[in-house]
């Protein structure tokens, strides 16, 4: 199911490392988002068919964002 729609600043904690798959899939947020100052890895489909509008803060030790392995 998605989370529906998101108004205002959403904050994710400094002790999360990473986001995974199909965590936030569906989502509709209008706003602000903040990733946390330890995330260090998004997954693939992490994102899917999300609407986003507003701010998006990423931290400097984020080191992967997913994508699709091609074989």
């Amino acid at each position: 199911d998605d989370c529906g729609g998101l108004d205002g600043t959403l904050t994710l904690p400094d002790g999360l490392t990473f986001i995974g798959y199909f965590a936030f899939a569906r989502c509709n947020l209008t706003g602000e988002l903040v990733f946390g100052e330890n995330l260090k890895n998004i997954e693939y489909s992490a994102f899917m068919s999300c609407n986003f509008i507003g701010t998006l803060k990423i931290p400097k030790n984020l080191t992967n964002i997913g994508f699709p392995q091609s074989e």
